[in-house]
C-alpha cells in the first residue's frame, strides 16, 4: 500500500483460504488505515499482533514493541545536545531500550480465541 486509498484493493487481494495470522507494522499508511485493518483480523478471526500499543486501542488483539512516548523521552538528550551545538552525525545511534506487550484481554478471551494463559501472564500491559 502506498496510500490508505489502496487498503480496500490491498485486503481484497489476499488469498481467500485460510491464513494463520496477520502481522502489520506501522507507517504512516497503516497506522492512518490501522482501525480497517484491524477489523478485517477481526473479521477474517486472524490472530493479528501490530507494533504499537495504538493498534491494540483500535481493538487489535496485541501488540509488541515500542513505546513512542517511551521513544520522544530517549531522544530529549540528543535533541538538548544538538541544541547546545553538538552535531547531529557525532551523536550515537540508541536503540530502544524498553519493548512491551499489550494484549486486550477482551479479545484474547472471546469465544473461540485460544490465547495461552501463560501468555497472558507475560504481558506488560492487559487492556480493556
Amino acid at each position: 500500500m502506498r496510500k490508505p486509498s489502496d487498503l480496500k484493493a490491498s485486503l481484497d487481494a489476499m488469498p481467500q483460504a485460510p491464513l494463520d495470522a496477520l502481522i502489520a507494522f506501522a507507517d504512516t499508511v497503516t497506522v492512518e488505515a490501522r482501525h480497517a485493518i484491524v477489523a478485517f483480523a477481526a473479521t477474517r478471526r486472524l490472530p493479528a499482533i501490530y507494533e504499537a500499543s495504538e493498534w491494540v486501542a483500535a481493538g487489535g488483539l496485541m501488540a509488541h514493541g515500542v513505546r513512542h512516548v517511551d521513544q520522544f523521552r530517549q531522544s530529549a538528550p540528543c535533541v538538548d545536545r544538538i541544541l547546545k551545538g553538538a552535531r547531529p552525525a557525532d551523536l550515537p545511534a540508541s536503540p530502544p531500550t524498553i519493548v512491551r506487550l499489550t494484549i486486550d484481554s477482551t479479545v484474547a478471551c472471546a469465544p473461540g480465541n485460544a490465547i495461552p494463559a501463560s501468555l497472558l501472564l507475560r504481558a506488560d500491559e492487559l487492556v480493556r
